[in-house]
């Protein structure tokens, strides 16, 4: 990535996706320190919730996806020209957020676009105007990406859908993967009450999927910066 780096000194490549996987790292010790994990000699028995590991689960497939994602191209204008597009989203939000809370905002982020096509013209990955860059989706990203995902259980897009869909207590998350125990004598023609618990099924699940991309994503960050020259794939 020394190349991508110089394109771009102030912006770069390797120190984004460096950053997008250390939050997916912290999250996934998070869930780590979230459950309560009993052991002795024979068995072990987990607890936890049921959404809040869902949670932590869906932000390291968030970050590991822009990670791997900046990283995918074998073209090292096309690293920087995503950079640059990250940063533009990066700024886009950090405007809203201002515009929210009061602060100076619309002189802040035409001087901060100024700098970017700076940037961008500097970097020479070509004619780019970066008023008109805009960060893929999370969806848009897990579908291009899955074609590097080998003999998966659940899609990348699939795992987060479901995350997301705990995440922010949908019904039909709920329904579709936890584990639901009827409330005794609540049943009636038109349903009944039920106690939620967490399935460790579903959650093993999704969890080896963003696993697996971060696996994927930390061993195309290590090619990329241990590539020699401007190679293929590098």
């Amino acid at each position: 990535m020394a190349k991508d780096n110089a394109k771009a000194p102030n912006y770069p490549v390797s120190q984004f996706a460096y950053s997008q996987l250390v939050v997916a790292f912290g999250c996934l010790r998070s869930l780590r320190q979230m459950l309560v994990v009993d052991e002795d000699d024979n068995s072990a028995n987990i607890t936890s919730g049921p959404y809040g590991p869902y949670a932590l689960v869906r932000n390291a497939l968030d970050s590991t996806a822009c990670a791997l994602w900046l990283l995918n191209p074998a073209n090292s204008k096309l690293r920087v020209n995503r950079r640059v597009i990250a940063q533009m989203g990066e700024n886009h939000n950090a405007y809203q957020f201002r515009m929210e809370m009061a602060f100076p905002a619309h002189q802040w982020i035409r001087n901060y676009t100024k700098m970017m096509q700076e940037v961008a013209d500097l970097a020479g990955i070509g004619s780019v105007d970066v008023k008109k860059l805009k960060i893929p989706q999370t969806t848009a990203m897990l579908k291009d990406l899955e074609r590097l995902h080998e003999d998966p259980d659940i899609s990348w897009l699939g795992a987060w859908q479901l995350s997301s869909g705990h995440a922010h207590g949908k019904q039909w998350a709920t329904l579709m993967s936890n584990e639901l125990t009827e409330v005794a004598r609540t049943a009636t023609d038109l349903g009944a009450a039920y106690g939620v618990t967490v399935s460790y099924g579903s959650l093993a699940l999704v969890l080896a999927a963003t696993v697996e991309m971060m696996k994927v994503a930390c061993e195309r960050y290590t090619h990329l910066a241990t590539a020699q020259g401007d190679v293929k794939g590098a």
